[in-house]
């Protein structure tokens, strides 16, 4: 009988587009419980149409709730008062008793879930509002960026840079201490942008006390490789400490372009020195750059907590002092992984021709052994003053590494020192310079399993007693290119290409363009 009362009552319910927001305030039951259960009804749908932006909705669906329960109907006479006629009048009063005990077990219930399905809706509404608000506005220009995404990765990097390391700097700071990066004030140019000399007030008195640092501004064209290499120098160099690597002061993440900031190397790069028309490195000079890059090769691969490799040594990212103290720098193309891990393929290949290795050319499998051929071609043209690669129209390119090579198979290798130490005179050292050589050949090794660590050679460097390697003589099927007449002729592979082609050898079959950090076209 009471599921055909149930069936009966809810038949009585009028259609929802007719249902208008009772008046609560108006609807007396009568009997203590209906009293109470009602205004337990009556407190939650008032809760709920204040607080919500819906209110009609919700009042309409605790309207149906509290018509459902109560079955009661309220009338006004003619004077204004209120009367309340139960909808039941003809059920008995056992089956009455008995469904005001149902609903006062279910009355609370129901309650609940209304009140908790208000709030969730409320929760969705506020994370959805959220989401798609725009950032907060902020005058400096250095916060956020046009897309307004700049902000997440700025937090990024400030987590990532340790305690007392590199500060962050403000556009309008940089601007200014390279007198709005003036073209006067240009220390050199990359694939990636300019470096420039910048001027930083030290301390907060106001004095005129100045620090000069080297700004490097990434060019606007290079945007989308240029963050990632800022972003990977900022996440790496800032963490490393090491009196032969170049320190990182700063840097800047603006709309207005990306900058790192740097400790000012006095000396330069070291290409400038080794090409330096008006002074020669002496043979002393020449051994101590070499012995500071092997150091800081050595920690960044076997020092420090993680492994890094560099992937990028060649002289112009070599700086050095006035006293001939190697800084190794530009991690721009540095990755890391913990010891003993091997090393992930890489969609690209980016490296500079001449230095990169030919097998990480063909695999696209980054290594250590990547880094120590660099360091063994580096060697090479420290000790010979002459370029990894020399293209030529009219006759077949120059390559250095095979030059070398072929003189050391006619044991003649102490031909191939510069020239122009030779006519100083330095005899004494003829035996570290064919030590030097040697070792560069066998880091620069084709057979990448024959390539030493930077640990094992830089053993055989440092001792006069260690044994050195024995090579093949005949390393290269076919023969060497002489050297290019001029020895002070040097290719400048500082621009940027635009598909340039590989051979194995990772010497670019084109002398049309110049190469550097370009994923291009490759034969393997």
């Amino acid at each position: 009988m009471r599921r055909e009362r149930e069936g009966w009552w809810l038949s009585r319910l009028p259609p929802l587009p007719s249902i208008a927001t009772p008046d609560i305030s108006s609807v007396i039951i009568t009997g203590t419980r209906s009293i109470t259960t009602t205004s337990i009804s009556t407190a939650t749908a008032t809760a709920i149409a204040t607080t919500t932006k819906f209110t009609t909705t919700i009042s309409i669906s605790i309207s149906m709730v509290i018509t459902a329960i109560t079955t009661s109907t309220t009338t006004t006479n003619s004077d204004g008062a209120t009367t309340t006629c139960a909808s039941t009048a003809t059920s008995t009063t056992q089956d009455q008793l008995l469904d005001e005990d149902d609903r006062h077990g279910s009355i609370p219930t129901l309650a609940v879930c209304v009140v908790a399905a208000a709030l969730l809706w409320l929760w969705r509404q506020r994370k959805r509002r959220r989401k798609n608000s725009p950032p907060p506005a902020n005058n400096d220009s250095d916060q956020y960026s046009s897309d307004g995404q700049r902000q997440h990765g700025t937090a990024d990097l400030e987590r990532a840079v340790t305690g007392g390391g590199p500060r962050r700097y403000q556009f309008h700071e940089l601007a200014a201490a390279t007198r709005d990066f003036a073209e006067e004030e240009k220390l050199g140019q990359g694939g990636f942008g300019n470096v420039y000399l910048g001027r930083l007030a030290v301390g907060t008195g106001g004095g005129e006390d100045h620090q000069e640092v080297a700004v490097k501004k990434f060019s606007m064209d290079s945007m989308s490789q240029g963050r990632r290499e800022f972003e990977a120098e900022v996440r790496i160099i800032s963490q490393l400490r090491h009196r032969n690597l170049v320190q990182l002061h700063g840097w800047c993440d603006s709309r207005k372009g990306l900058l790192l900031v740097y400790e000012l190397v006095a000396g330069g790069s070291l290409d400038k020195h080794i090409y330096n028309t008006d002074r020669i490195l002496t043979w002393p000079e020449r051994y101590k750059i070499i012995m500071g890059l092997g150091a800081a090769l050595r920690y960044l691969h076997q020092e420090w907590e993680q492994c890094i490799l560099h992937g990028d040594i060649k002289p112009s990212n070599i700086m050095v002092d006035s006293s001939y103290n190697t800084k190794l720098g530009d991690f721009g193309l540095a990755r890391l992984v913990d010891h003993g891990k091997a090393w992930q393929a890489t969609r690209s290949v980016l490296g500079t021709a001449g230095y990169i290795d030919p097998e990480f050319v063909n695999t696209r499998r980054p290594s250590t052994e990547s880094d120590v051929y660099s360091f063994g071609v580096v060697l090479l043209e420290i000790v010979c003053a002459k370029p990894p690669v020399v293209l030529q129209e009219d006759e077949p390119s120059f390559v250095l590494l095979r030059w070398v090579w072929n003189l050391y198979s006619q044991n003649a290798i102490l031909d191939a020192v510069d020239e122009r130490l030779r006519v100083v005179g330095v005899v004494r050292d003829e035996r570290q310079m064919e030590r030097v050589l040697v070792v560069g050949l066998w880091c620069a090794h084709p057979d990448l399993s024959e390539r030493p660590s930077i640990a094992r050679a830089m053993n055989v460097l440092q001792s006069d007693d260690a044994r050195l390697p024995d090579l093949s003589p005949q390393m290269y099927k076919s023969k060497a290119s002489p050297p290019p007449r001029d020895v002070a002729v040097r290719v400048d592979y500082g621009g940027v290409s635009t598909g340039s082609t590989f051979s194995g050898s990772g010497v670019p079959t084109s002398a049309s363009t110049t190469t550097t950090r370009s994923s291009g076209s490759f034969v393997g």
